[in-house]
């Protein structure tokens, strides 16, 4: 008899109206995904009416309105030959009206030739969802929008039918209740556990520093990795743009190794493994005398640094790419960046350059290289509005104001990044080919796969002229790339603090962010305080 029940329960669905007991919001959110992607049917009879085989096993409920399809022509590539797909061709739009545990009785809106055996889908896609929350703090918002939002299932949008809802009954509750509903119609509820649950995202503080150092130096530029091999621990190079500084950090020390000098002008430096042989290489990005890109690559071989390689033609820059670093270039002659960008492999012993982005628009105010879905490589980059672009297409969010940033002074910089003073909005940045800090968006990093880490500065007072200015404060933030725009995973704003740079190690554990505190801006020079290291384990 007990096996018997068993067995019956077993088959009893899973979503059936019932409230489900969640430890954290994520198995609600998988629960959203799984809906949305096997939401797949067929119609099985036409009449006055039409069936189909989705019912309230499926979660279905009466109003929403689903679309016929059937194959159509069967699509060939014309070079290889490769079978590509068929045409998609809609039959018809249906109103579910009554649901049973298998099946469900659809009314008709539109019949362009339903027969039994055509398709069923949700006539949106993605869906379209309106948020609203009660009694939860800003850290559990932003986790449940991160997850249901991470995979583009879902949409936020204020016109639409569908709704999710995470609520407490009362402040300090250790459950909250979380609703997926279509009109007053609940397609699936879930019973949170949220006192002691592990919160993945915050929206005001960044993950707490596991190291923070004051340095006496100017430092212009940050890297990160592993430099002596990752067993060895993290390193960090600091540039002050005559002679690199390379520190150990183990055990919560960080402890100088090296310092290496002989340089021109160094404009950033950089740590990723490109020869692939299990120890980072260190990047230093040059200027000559004659103010062209003269760059230099480092391995530490022999209980020291060697110069690998001289003399590159260009200035370099990473980008934390699903999971592991890429190198990209570009050159830079007399002020200006020149040529394509492009990515830097290494083949027949020697760093050479290889694919090519193009380069049209994408030097304004930020530029970066991510994955978003396709495992292509994607550009990304920022108009002079701050509206974030992904391969042209642009993301509707600004992330500094709607007002237009005015360019006082101009330099182009390190791979493709405009430097300039800008005003008319928060966006601040001023730089010039010797004294690269304070860069808006100059580092768009993918922290994870879908989600990129930016920084900027903000100075106290507006840009008046070439007048001294003081920064007020500077936000680092990380944030998910949704269709309908930028979604914060965190924000944290350093009071009185300039963000001069930004890094990643190249497994993803740590960031880096080396700042200055109370800086200034006078014609394009730079004086200030100490430098402040952060080292940040990622959550």
């Amino acid at each position: 008899m007990k096996k018997l029940i068993l067995s019956i329960l077993l088959l009893l669905p899973f979503n059936l109206y019932a409230i489900e007991r969640d430890e954290t919001f994520t198995s609600f959110a998988n629960r959203l995904h799984s809906w949305a992607e096997e939401l797949n049917g067929f119609v099985i009879s036409v009449g006055q009416d039409v069936t189909i085989d989705l019912g309230k096993y499926a979660n279905m409920v009466p109003g929403i309105v689903i679309n016929t399809t059937k194959d159509g022509e069967a699509l060939y590539h014309p070079i290889t030959g490769d079978f590509l797909g068929n045409k998609k061709i809609t039959t018809g739009t249906l109103v579910i009206k009554r649901v049973e545990n298998r099946y469900s009785i659809c009314g008709v809106i539109s019949n362009k030739g339903i027969k039994r055996g055509d398709k069923v889908e949700l006539n949106v896609n993605p869906i379209p969802v309106k948020f609203s929350f009660n009694l939860l703090n800003a850290d559990e918002v932003s986790e449940v929008k991160s997850l249901i939002l991470q995979n583009n299932d879902y949409i936020e949008a204020s016109d639409t039918y569908y709704s999710i809802s995470c609520s407490r009954a009362q402040k300090g509750d250790s459950k909250a209740k979380c609703s997926f509903m279509y009109k007053k119609s609940t397609i699936i509820e879930s019973e949170i556990g949220v006192k002691g649950s592990k919160i993945l995202t915050t929206s005001k503080n960044f993950p707490k520093y596991l190291h923070r150092n004051y340095f006496n130096n100017n430092f212009l530029s940050v890297a990160t990795g592993y430099l002596f091999g990752k067993s060895k621990g993290l390193t960090v190079a600091l540039t002050d743009g005559k002679k690199v500084f390379v520190y150990k950090y183990t055990n919560n020390d960080l402890k100088q190794e090296f310092i290496l000098s002989g340089f021109g002008n160094i404009v950033n430096v950089e740590i990723a493994d490109i020869n692939g042989n299990g120890i980072d290489e260190l990047f230093v990005s040059d200027l000559n005398r004659e103010r062209k890109s003269f760059s230099s690559i480092y391995e530490y071989q022999n209980d020291t640094f060697n110069m690998v390689q001289k003399g590159f033609p260009y200035l370099f820059r990473t980008f934390y790419v699903d999971n592991s670093k890429i190198l990209i270039c570009q050159q830079y002659d007399n002020g200006y960046m020149v040529g394509e960008i492009a990515q830097v492999e290494y083949k027949d012993h020697k760093y050479i350059t290889s694919k090519k982005y193009k380069n049209k628009n994408i030097g304004l105010f930020g530029f970066g290289i991510g994955d978003f879905g396709d495992n292509s490589l994607d550009v990304i980059s920022f108009n002079s509005r701050n509206v974030l672009h992904i391969n042209d297409i642009p993301i509707k969010y600004n992330f500094f104001g709607e007002s237009l940033n005015y360019i006082v002074h101009k330099e182009i910089l390190s791979t493709g990044i405009d430097i300039a003073r800008v005003g008319g909005g928060k966006g601040y940045f001023v730089a010039d080919e010797k004294k690269v800090a304070l860069l808006v968006h100059q580092r768009i990093l993918e922290t994870t796969k879908g989600k990129l880490l930016l920084y900027s500065n903000i100075p106290s007072n507006a840009v008046r002229g070439e007048h001294s200015m003081p920064i007020k404060s500077s936000t680092v933030g990380e944030y998910l790339v949704t269709k309908t725009g930028l979604l914060d995973s965190f924000e944290y704003n350093m009071v009185e603090e300039a963000v001069i740079d930004i890094d990643i190690s190249p497994t993803g554990d740590y960031i880096v962010i080396a700042a200055a505190k109370q800086w200034k801006q006078i014609f394009s020079n730079f004086y200030g305080g100490k430098t402040v290291l952060y080292i940040v384990k990622q959550t």
